[in-house]
């Protein structure tokens, strides 16, 4: 997804499905939150918004900009899987370089943890994180778990700005959200903004290593 921010975001995807009919559009709940787990999960917005287009050119009718949503995204999803599985390079240049592998995604954790002092919460959250992981529990359970302890883990100061920061970024969108739908952004957004600050890579957004077919 780059560095773009989740109004940006938002935005960028409003307008596109706005100009599928010419008509004005505010999205609704379930399309926010549909739009803010695609950014958190980091999905390229370019991807997003050439689905978008491409369904425009296809031929049939348009689906409309308040359906649009809905089915456009099992398509999304689709691309998506192709890119981090290495099947669709039309995207790459979406995402900050290539994606990682688990592998090298695990390692830049633990690369994180030996820099952190010894005793503290971060130190402890990964040493944990990690242990649970060589165990074999997936990288999304990985990856959920170092979203809700993060914030416990960094310092009091650092934790204060993200989550001003994040108030700030959604501010725009607050009056357009369901109070659930804002929370969960909200977290999502703090938890990612920390993940950036410590360079912690979400282990589930890596692609898969391909071996040759011997």
């Amino acid at each position: 997804m780059g560095k773009t921010g989740i109004v940006p975001y938002a935005r960028a995807v409003e307008r596109a499905l706005a100009a599928l009919d010419g008509s004005p559009l505010v999205l609704s709940p379930r399309d926010f939150a549909l739009i803010s787990a695609w950014h958190a999960r980091g999905v390229p917005l370019a991807l997003v918004l050439e689905t978008i287009a491409d369904r425009s050119r296809a031929p049939g009718r348009v689906p409309t900009a308040r359906r649009a949503l809905a089915k456009l995204a099992p398509a999304v999803e689709e691309t998506w899987e192709a890119v981090r599985e290495g099947r669709a390079s039309r995207f790459r240049e979406a995402v900050d370089g290539p994606l990682p592998t688990l592998l090298d995604a695990t390692a830049i954790w633990g690369r994180t943890r030996d820099a952190s002092a010894v005793g503290s919460p971060l130190r402890a959250l990964l040493d944990g994180l990690l242990a649970r992981g060589a165990g074999g529990t997936p990288p999304e359970d990985l990856d959920a778990e170092l979203d809700r302890s993060l914030p416990l883990a960094v310092p009091e100061a650092v934790l204060a700005e993200a989550e001003a920061a994040t108030g700030r970024e959604l501010a725009p969108f607050r009056r357009r959200m369901e109070i659930g739908v804002f929370e969960a952004t909200h977290c999502r957004s703090v938890a990612d903004r920390l993940r950036r600050s410590l360079g912690l890579p979400r282990l589930m957004l890596t692609r898969s290593e391909v071996h040759p077919v011997k």
